[in-house]
């Protein structure tokens, strides 16, 4: 089987080496296992030294990446939208003949523009949706004439989904997705996408050593994260007595300099520690292994590959009740969750995982448990055979 992906993340070549910035695609590209023939057709640039965070292996014989025009982000394509439509909608055109089943990620103006060529050629192909897209554009704040055409445009893809779900196989990342996308005669499968391997799972809950009370938390530094509520959490903390902790932060975006400007003016910086962008790999792991709690304060998600790596390393969750987290994450089982913006209840939860050793180590094993079901080499192997079974196995799709 030949299968073509369809995504907008984008990709730098150095002459030597591919990186991107999203390790999602990971996920993605360990399909070629599955498949005789893999072409992912994305943005691309040639560049002289590596710009995206991480290497991604595309060196792989089965594995071809189709360059799409190069836009480094939406906001940028959109901008630009009307110069780069005639190009991409050519390179669509002349690789229609070239797969047998369409993988298409998300939903922009690429992803449509090739959904409307594909369907009405009568193609086999499915999207793939992460996040509800109204929630997350209004999660970014944006203002003025620029929220408008925002919330307009995202308005507009999200009702081209549903349009699509009618007839369109849907994966989709969680219950909320879920409920939206399904409906009588539709196709749409929950999955669970995790860069987890069943060989980074620990086989036991580490001893908690001496030292303040490291929590983590891994993500990107912007506004959906909602980190203002943590640090509020934090000071809270502080002012009750309660302040033998210290708060990891490894992520990289634009709320990085108003949070540190939050966390100096509440006289807290001793309590935070920016790690910058840390790649997933072994020095990503080695800060969950030293951290006691991950924390995520975040108002909207869909379900966070961050969970998962810290469920592997035996790490007890504090979590907001939103998006698909709700289904990893069981209240009491293998974390604590709180409501989204509200930084009384999450530093109340921080304090119980705190003080109490016991229930600290009953969720981290919680986590441990939990996880099996969640690996890589499950969550694949579930989905192709959906895919082969369910949607190549019927007809016209």
């Amino acid at each position: 089987m030949r299968l073509a992906v369809i995504t907008d993340q984008p990709f730098w070549f150095d002459g030597t080496r591919y990186t991107t910035n999203a390790t999602f695609i990971n996920f993605v590209l360990s399909f070629k296992a599955c498949v005789d023939k893999m072409m992912l057709i994305a943005p691309l640039s040639i560049t002289k030294e590596c710009r995206g965070n991480f290497v991604v292996g595309l060196e792989d014989e089965r594995v071809e990446l189709v360059p799409m025009p190069f836009f480094k982000n939406s906001t940028e394509m959109y901008y630009r939208f009307h110069a780069l439509a005639g190009p991409i909608w050519r390179l669509f055109k002349s690789n229609l003949k070239n797969w047998d089943l369409a993988w298409i990620v998300g939903m922009h103006l690429p992803q449509l523009m090739f959904y409307r060529m594909a369907n009405n050629g009568s193609r086999k192909l499915f999207f793939y949706i992460r996040s509800n897209i109204a929630k997350e554009t209004e999660s970014q704040g944006y203002r003025g004439i620029k929220g408008v055409c925002a919330r307009m445009l995202s308005g507009f893809l999200a009702s081209q989904l549903l349009r699509a779900s009618q007839s369109t196989p849907f994966f989709v990342v969680g219950d909320e997705l879920f409920e939206m996308y399904s409906g009588p005669s539709k196709r749409v499968y929950k999955v669970y996408p995790t860069l987890v391997y069943e060989k980074d799972i620990v086989t036991g809950v580490r001893p908690r050593g001496p030292g303040p009370t490291v929590l983590l938390c891994v993500g990107r530094l912007t506004p959906e994260k909602n980190l203002e509520v943590l640090v509020e959490a934090m000071d809270l903390l502080r002012r009750q007595g309660d302040g033998d902790f210290v708060c990891w932060l490894a992520g990289s975006g634009k709320e990085a300099a108003p949070l540190r400007a939050l966390i100096s003016q509440k006289g807290l910086d001793a309590y935070f520690d920016f790690k910058g962008y840390v790649p997933h790999g072994p020095d990503l792991f080695a800060l969950y292994d030293a951290a006691h709690i991950y924390v995520s304060p975040s108002r909207t998600e869909g379900l966070p590959k961050t969970f998962y790596e810290a469920m592997a390393r035996g790490l007890p969750i504090i979590s907001t009740r939103v998006g698909g987290i709700p289904e990893i994450v069981a209240d009491g089982e293998n974390g604590l969750l709180v409501p989204p913006g509200d930084p009384q209840s999450l530093a109340a939860a921080i304090k119980r995982l705190t003080s109490d050793s016991g229930l600290r180590e009953s969720l981290s094993w919680g986590s441990i448990n939990k996880v099996r079901d969640f690996t890589l080499e499950k969550q694949r192997d579930r989905m192709f055979h959906i895919l082969k079974d369910e949607i190549l196995g019927r007809g016209r799709v």
